[in-house]
């Protein structure tokens, strides 16, 4: 780790630069710094090697906690035991694909993961890190699932990693319109293969991407759901645990929620018996 890394990490260093409002200045110096000369970082998760291009401070960021064993290590883990080959995975929210190229190197060639990414610049890095990989078993749609179909805005900043069609936040002052599908007119319009396991990270809207896709989701063949569960985020009156009952209602009857120290989004492992 060089200089210029190690003070961006350190926590004295975040704080003081968080109260100065400088934090995205200095993640912008270290990205500078720190960057692979090529682009591209190799992240072992699991019993892989997967490679990814880091073309922003953010992805280079949550790259690095891949590379450390940190970044999203209970889905991975969850992933790794879960998965056979032959599966059939759907990535809802899949961003740059970091979860999706592991799942689909899980599955190998005979299995298949299909992602679903609305944001263009994520989805077009998305598609550059498939082809990276290698991976004729990933395909990736440039849209969003929801229970209605149609378009939609989608709040976007410089950190695509958090883009949202729920609400804006902070630092989010642009909206692209994007292309929304009803997750289970789409699966039976393309004839879509019946997923086995389903990861959801849409930042706040879950609850329409469960509903959209309830026909597929209680579907016997569907054993496994991964959903980030964002309270802030939800429309007005929906509660944290209208999610995970509307899973309930899918026939996920054994819930495993895994919280943070420090914030209030959730990870919530739905399985059927």
């Amino acid at each position: 780790m060089d200089i210029v890394q190690s003070v961006s990490c350190n926590p004295m260093v975040i704080r003081a630069a968080r109260a100065l409002g400088l934090r995205r200045s200095l993640r912008k110096l270290d990205f500078w710094f720190s960057r692979p000369r090529d682009g591209v970082m190799l992240v072992r998760l699991g019993s892989f090697d997967c490679r990814f291009y880091a073309r922003t401070p953010e992805q280079l960021r949550m790259l690095r906690k891949g590379q450390a064993g940190h970044w999203r290590l209970g889905v991975i883990e969850l992933l790794d035991r879960r998965l056979r080959p032959g599966d059939v995975v759907y990535d809802v929210g899949s961003n740059i694909g970091v979860c999706s190229v592991f799942a689909a190197k899980k599955v190998s060639v005979r299995g298949q993961v299909l992602t679903f990414e609305p944001a263009p610049q994520a989805h077009e890095d998305l598609q550059h890190n498939i082809e990276l990989n290698g991976l004729s078993n990933l395909c990736a749609f440039e849209l969003a699932l929801a229970d209605f179909s149609g378009h939609a805005d989608l709040f976007t900043g410089e950190d695509l990693l958090f883009s949202s069609l729920a609400t804006a936040r902070k630092g989010q002052t642009r909206t692209q319109t994007v292309r929304v599908v009803e997750g289970d007119r789409f699966r039976e319009e393309m004839s879509l293969a019946q997923p086995n396991l389903v990861m959801i990270d849409v930042e706040g809207c879950e609850f329409a991407v469960i509903r959209g896709l309830r026909g597929t989701l209680s579907n016997p063949a569907c054993t496994a759901v991964i959903c980030e569960v964002h309270p802030t985020l939800l429309p007005s009156g929906a509660e944290p645990g209208d999610v995970l009952e509307l899973l309930r209602s899918c026939g996920f009857t054994k819930m495993d929620v895994r919280r943070w120290s420090g914030i209030r989004e959730f990870l919530a492992f739905a399985s059927k018996p």
